[in-house]
């Protein structure tokens, strides 16, 4: 399908309000709230496909609400924020029983988490960094059809749960470089709209390490995935898919090491 020739416009108040508040030299908190609109793209409005009518897509309207605190206890910088985030008309695409796509306005999502964040100087020359997510992406009122209804289900490819930890060590026989061992966790999430099937965890290692021989040159290397793990950048499950499983998998790279050089002029 496409549509006939036709011209669509948009406009939409955006107010954002936020504050800063500092308890103590070493501590301040912070509180935000947006609202905010996207348009929908270019292919969305007049590829239709499918679907019926794309080009009476409505733009998506957010309310967005963020409360946290920063500080510094030591030798630790830390930070801690709590979010929820509430999308009206949020622009989805279902997927049919015979595989096509049809793209359109859903009533609600809903978007809640926590995010922690800590920098650690453990020695003069060690340090540790820890990032931690925890969310829930949910279909808050999402009904396609008649016959189908994903309101109350968490949106697909949308883990709960992120870790990125990092050791960083940067003694003076590296000559102003440093190595960086990484430690990156992703959750288990759903692979379907309907909540069916999941993708599991998987954890991955990274180790990077530079050393200046100059000011204007040095050599780097970094080897991602140090201990081969099989795992899958993306995940999706569709009734529609091809063999008798259903699944589709983006494989991630194996173990890979990276050598090079950098001149500055």
């Amino acid at each position: 399908r496409r549509p006939a020739d036709t011209r669509v416009d948009f406009d939409h108040l955006s107010p954002k309000l936020g504050a800063t508040y500092a308890f103590s030299p070493t501590l301040n908190g912070f509180a935000s709230y947006r609202h905010g609109f996207r348009v929908p793209s270019a292919s969305q409005l007049f590829r239709q496909g499918k679907s019926s009518n794309t080009v009476d897509l409505d733009a998506i309207k957010v309310d967005s609400y963020e409360v946290g605190l920063r500080g510094k206890a030591g030798n630790i910088n830390y930070e801690a924020s709590l979010y929820y985030m509430s999308k009206d008309d949020d622009i989805l695409t279902f997927r049919e029983a015979d595989g096509s796509r049809t793209t359109m306005n859903a009533g609600e999502t809903l978007h809640r988490g926590i995010e922690l964040g800590a920098e650690i100087a453990l020695t003069s020359e060690l340090e540790l960094g820890i990032s931690y997510a925890y969310a829930k992406h949910a279909y808050e009122n999402w009904q396609p059809n008649t016959t189908t209804n994903f309101s109350g289900n968490e949106m697909e490819s949308a883990p709960r749960q992120i870790i990125n930890t990092r050791l960083n060590y940067h003694p003076a026989i590296l000559n102003g470089g440093r190595a960086e061992l990484e430690w990156v966790s992703l959750g288990s999430y759903w692979m379907d709209q309907g909540n069916s099937h999941r993708y599991d965890d998987h954890d991955l290692l990274n180790l990077r390490i530079n050393y200046p021989l100059a000011d204007s040159l040095q050599i780097y290397g970094r080897i991602t995935n140090l201990s081969d793990e099989r795992y899958a950048t993306a995940a999706s499950y569709s009734p529609a898919g091809f063999g008798p499983e259903k699944f589709e998998f983006a494989p991630g790279q194996q173990r890979t090491f990276y050598l090079g050089v950098d001149y500055t002029f």
